[in-house]
């Protein structure tokens, strides 16, 4: 995938985190768009309580990927203070050319675009729910 379309991929991330932040108010989404680092975007859901739990995914390009365009998604779990880092996976973003939409290649299937951002969300939820 090329670079315009990536950028692409990015911008209209960016603004469906946006609608979902209007609606959403049980997951932080944070985007990182100036600092390289771990993270360009993070989902974080938590859960007061003794002990209090978080857990946080990171989205991120995988730069490696040249041919294809790969999202590197690492959890970091929090329990109490203790910080640990999960296992980062990496899920290929397609475009369907018929719609001119990007698609998530997910484990369970694909996940369309207007649906991303309730994915990430979902997913930080159901690995907090196993804390």
């Amino acid at each position: 995938m090329t670079g315009q379309r990536r950028e692409e991929f990015w911008r209209r991330f960016h603004v469906e985190i946006e609608r979902f932040r209007e609606h959403e108010t049980s997951c932080d989404v944070a985007i990182n768009p100036f600092e390289v680092g771990r993270w360009h975007v993070k989902f974080t859901r938590r859960r007061v309580g003794y002990p209090a739990a978080s857990v946080a995914i990171g989205i991120v390009e995988h730069s490696p990927s040249r041919d294809e365009f790969l999202l590197a998604i690492t959890p970091t779990y929090v329990v109490g203070d203790v910080v640990t880092e999960g296992e980062r996976l990496l899920i290929p973003v397609l475009l369907d050319p018929a719609s001119d939409t990007f698609v998530l290649h997910a484990d369970h299937g694909p996940v369309a675009e207007p649906d991303m951002t309730r994915f990430f969300a979902s997913t930080a939820g159901a690995l907090l729910d196993r804390l």
